[in-house]
């Protein structure tokens, strides 16, 4: 809103996780938000999982320190405490770093729509 107050109109607004909220869609006009691309590295998860994120306050698809914290837990269970647990996380985790998958997001609509890989190669000169 800001921009468009000074008439500055950009090629394409980047953010990171921070602003993979819901609350975007309401924060800014769908106006603003044309050219608006948010990066994430949260993946889907089980309904069921989500659910246990309800009984902590944590929405595990927007919290990226509930994520990262559960995944954590997760790995130090199934590798140090009961290796035959079935893995709810699919991050792989090398060298004690967590390989995140990012994903670019459009917000255009009133949702968060993926970008595909071939949309993104299109505007590599970004």
């Amino acid at each position: 809103t800001q921009m468009r107050g000074f008439e500055i109109k950009p090629y394409a607004l980047l953010s990171t996780q921070i602003n993979f909220l819901p609350n975007i869609f309401s924060a800014i006009t769908q106006r603003d938000r044309q050219n608006l691309f948010v990066a994430n590295s949260l993946n889907s998860l089980d309904e069921r999982f989500l659910g246990f994120g309800d009984l902590f306050g944590v929405d595990f698809r927007y919290s990226q320190i509930g994520y990262s914290s559960a995944l954590g837990v997760e790995y130090i269970y199934t590798n140090f405490i009961n290796k035959n647990a079935s893995k709810i996380f699919t991050e792989r985790v090398e060298g004690s770093q967590v390989l995140y998958d990012v994903k670019i997001y459009d917000t255009k609509s009133d949702q968060f729509n993926e970008v595909n890989s071939q949309e993104q190669n299109s505007t590599s000169g970004i």
